[in-house]
């Protein structure tokens, strides 16, 4: 017999994803604190919160300490952009389109997973480019990263203000290259 780990990782996410979320939520929780995310008094005043980030994170994730790890960008700050991240989507052009999006975000004032994409595939439409060419520069303005959860669940998840100023810091960014 083989001891594959490779194929148990995978079986350990596909349970991680099928799992009622209550029983996962406890399991998860010691690695949000070690990882220094939160500590134990937070999750008290964030019960709901936590449920919806953990759940939207775990669809991408194989282990509980993927979970947090997958999670930093919501409790700090994004200080550095993938590097293949940056040079395909973080282009002078694509500026335009992220300050077409903050000022939709801006305008939004229900701000949910409906509204926000049906602003950005407006913009998409007006602008005559693919939905992906919108969400791209986002993801990454958002979280630094080319792979996350749903956008739109990562921007509703961040709110309004830092979804907001994170998309003005990377604008910035790109201005610097």
């Amino acid at each position: 017999a083989i001891y594959d780990t490779k194929k148990l990782t995978w079986m350990n996410g596909q349970y991680l994803s099928e799992l009622p979320l209550e029983k996962i939520l406890p399991e998860v929780k010691p690695f949000f604190v070690k990882d220094g995310l939160v500590d134990e008094a937070w999750f008290a005043d964030h019960e709901e919160y936590f449920a919806k980030l953990v759940d939207c994170v775990r669809v991408r994730v194989k282990t509980l300490q993927e979970v947090a790890d997958a999670s930093t960008y919501f409790f700090k700050d994004v200080d550095a952009y993938d590097e293949k991240g940056v040079a395909k989507h973080f282009k002078p052009e694509n500026i335009s389109i992220m300050e077409q999006c903050i000022a939709a975000i801006e305008a939004d004032e229900v701000y949910d997973l409906a509204s926000t994409e049906a602003a950005y595939n407006k913009i998409a439409a007006d602008n005559n480019l693919a939905l992906g060419k919108v969400i791209h520069p986002t993801r990454l303005a958002l979280t630094g990263r080319t792979v996350s959860p749903g956008m739109f669940d990562v921007m509703v998840l961040l709110g309004k203000e830092k979804t907001i100023a994170r998309m003005k810091k990377a604008i910035e960014f790109i201005k610097g290259l």
